[in-house]
């Protein structure tokens, strides 16, 4: 990640060449929430709305399982304050860790499997915008498209975002 100083650095020598740059074309910016567009579009819901069903039917299987665990431990600890003797807990004990250790382990396999996933329809949907980025900027004469996130300011007026939504749904069709 970039120190402060050297993202100010970077930016400094990024944007002293500018004034050159804008008396070359007239330097229009536009701007686009790539966010915002990636979740608005029609396959970004779609793809959202798959990976949470998919996800929540696996974390209510988890869920499920660490219930159950849950209540295995408080047997245990029922049979410990019983007086049942450590010696003869010890494997039933072992047992529960070991199961504890799996259900941890399968949460981090889906948190995994859900980035995983979200990536990859994340760059199918973002492959298909960048071409129509392109063409939205030579229609619209911007030299420059840039993403909002990379812009400490902005008037609202340079977002093309919902001209990125439209165009991508109408082509995706």
């Amino acid at each position: 990640m970039f120190s402060t100083t050297r993202y100010l650095a970077l930016l400094t020598a990024f944007l002293a060449p500018m004034p050159a740059f804008s008396q070359a074309s007239d330097g229009r910016i536009g701007i686009v929430r790539l966010q915002d567009a990636l979740v608005s579009c029609r396959e970004g819901k779609a793809a959202k709305k798959k990976l949470e069903a998919d996800f929540t039917g696996k974390q209510n299987q988890l869920r499920n399982k660490e219930a159950a665990l849950k209540r295995r431990y408080q047997a245990l600890e029922k049979r410990k304050e019983g007086g049942e003797k450590a010696a003869s807990l010890a494997k039933d004990l072992a047992a529960f860790e070991q199961e504890w250790m799996k259900a941890q382990q399968l949460r981090m396999t889906l948190q995994k499997e859900l980035a995983a996933s979200e990536a990859e329809m994340t760059q199918k949907i973002l492959k298909k915008m960048r071409p129509l980025i392109q063409r939205l900027a030579r229609k619209n004469g911007y030299t420059v498209v840039l993403d909002a996130s990379q812009a400490l300011y902005y008037p609202g007026d340079l977002d093309i975002t919902d001209k990125l939504v439209e165009a991508y749904d109408k082509e995706s069709r």
